[in-house]
């Protein structure tokens, strides 16, 4: 709203028209709301997903621990969890399917046995 105020008054200042001095606060408000309703909520979802159910429960968490403030503060904290216990070398060790994976790796058996055969 404050960008909006400076083009208002910038464009009755500048501007003689008075429906001509509200355009440019009509073009800066309808960039801003395009790029915050679209393109940016489009970007992130590409790179940064959390479960709608955990966002709910840290929504009603956190609004019964502290109330509005917490609500404002659910999603960021959230994040910033999510992050840190992508990165922590521990929460790879505890993935349940880990040693499956590792186990049922296709390279592993037969790159060992192709070179052990091309020795002899």
């Amino acid at each position: 709203m404050i960008g909006v105020t400076i083009f208002v008054f910038v464009g009755l200042l500048s501007i003689d028209a008075l429906w001509l001095a509200f355009v440019p606060a009509g073009a800066y408000l309808c960039i801003h709301v395009i790029e915050g309703e679209t393109v940016t909520p489009m970007l992130l979802a590409r790179r940064f997903t959390i479960n709608p159910v955990l966002v709910i429960l840290s929504i009603v968490f956190w609004y019964w621990m502290w109330g509005v403030l917490g609500v404002i503060l659910a999603m960021p904290m959230l994040a910033i969890t999510k992050i840190i216990l992508r990165s922590a070398p521990t929460s790879q060790r505890t993935w349940p399917f880990h040693r499956r994976i590792k186990r049922a790796h296709p390279r592993t058996t037969p790159r060992v046995q192709r070179c052990k055969r091309s020795q002899h």
